[in-house]
């Protein structure tokens, strides 16, 4: 899979091993960074997608308070 996989996607796999071992605001900038760069709309929204998809419904909402304020959940 290596040999075939697009380098762009290979990038994106390494920053998230990167940022989840970082656990920390600058892991989360630096994989963001890469994402934006490196990945096109349509997979960054895959990965959006999967990510948000994993929350329970308790972790979702937390998600909306910390980007949206209190009164988003």
């Amino acid at each position: 899979m290596s040999t075939c996989a697009d380098p762009a996607h290979k990038a994106a796999a390494r920053i998230v091993g990167y940022a989840l071992t970082l656990r920390n605001d600058f892991g989360a900038q630096a994989a963001a960074f890469v994402f934006r760069h490196r990945l096109d709309p349509e997979d960054r929204a895959i990965l959006a997608t999967a990510i948000l998809d994993s929350l329970t419904d308790r972790e979702f909402d937390g998600v909306l308070r910390h980007f949206c304020g209190e009164g988003a959940a």
